[in-house]
C-alpha cells in the first residue's frame, strides 16, 4: 500500500510523479509475494488519478464521504494493479 505520495507543485506536470510510482510499483514487484499494489486518493484529484493510472493502476472502488473533518466530507478512491503474468 503506497501513502502519502506527493510532488513539490513547482515540478508537478513534468512526469516525475509517474516515474516515481513507476519505479516504487517496479521495486514493490521485485518482491516475488508481492502479488499487487494499492493507494487510496481523494476522487476530487482528477490529476492524481491520471496519473496512478498511467502508470497501471485501475480503480477499484470509491466510498464516497470516507472521511469527515468539520463540516466538509471527502471521498476515498481506492486504485490497484497487479502483478502481471509476465512478472
Amino acid at each position: 500500500m503506497f501513502k502519502f505520495v506527493m510532488v513539490d507543485a513547482s515540478v508537478r506536470g513534468q512526469g516525475i510523479g509517474k516515474e516515481m510510482i513507476r519505479l516504487a510499483v517496479h521495486n514493490a514487484f521485485s518482491d516475488p509475494e508481492a502479488v499487487a499494489v494499492q493507494l487510496n486518493v481523494f476522487p476530487e484529484n482528477a490529476r492524481a488519478k491520471r496519473c496512478y493510472e498511467g502508470v497501471g493502476f485501475t480503480e477499484r472502488h470509491n466510498t464516497p464521504d470516507a472521511f469527515k473533518y468539520k463540516d466538509e466530507s471527502w471521498g476515498r478512491c481506492n486504485m490497484i494493479i497487479k502483478r502481471s503474468i509476465s512478472g
